[in-house]
């Protein structure tokens, strides 16, 4: 009889699956777990763009606990978005919808139309120069 132990930080997060399936996302802690029964657990970086280790978006979003703790960009056709982290500007988003983990960094995105003629109006001359890089 083998037992699996795992050490989460506190800027991780672990992903708990039994037989390849999701069970649930664990927090800062030890757990041991027995190996026959099928568990394993993945650990991921609580900052930046979420790594789903595989498990589609919809079953995640279930567990309250890892809901809890993610924030959504969604973009509109024919916008881009500014991200922003601790108000700090990070980077140009472009992808239709990307989860970013907001435990211990505050992620917060302006819309930009890209279709409008005087984009100049609504976006700081400084951006502008940033997304051309």
């Amino acid at each position: 009889m083998m037992i699996k132990k795992y050490i989460i930080k506190e800027q991780e997060c672990g992903c708990l699956m039994k037989d390849g399936r999701f069970v649930e996302m664990l927090t800062a802690g030890k757990y041991s777990y027995l190996d026959m029964l099928g568990y394993e657990v993945q650990t991921v970086p609580m900052t930046g763009e979420v790594r789903t280790c595989q498990i589609p978006e919809e079953i995640l979003m279930k567990d309250e606990k890892f809901a809890s703790r993610v924030v959504k960009a969604v973009l509109p056709d024919e916008c881009i978005a500014l991200r922003f982290v601790n108000k700090a500007y990070r980077e140009v988003i472009t992808k239709p919808e990307t989860l970013y983990w907001n435990v211990f960094e505050k992620n917060e995105f302006q819309l930009i139309h890209i279709t409008r003629p005087h984009m100049e109006d609504t976006l700081p001359r400084m951006y502008m120069d940033l997304m051309a890089a």
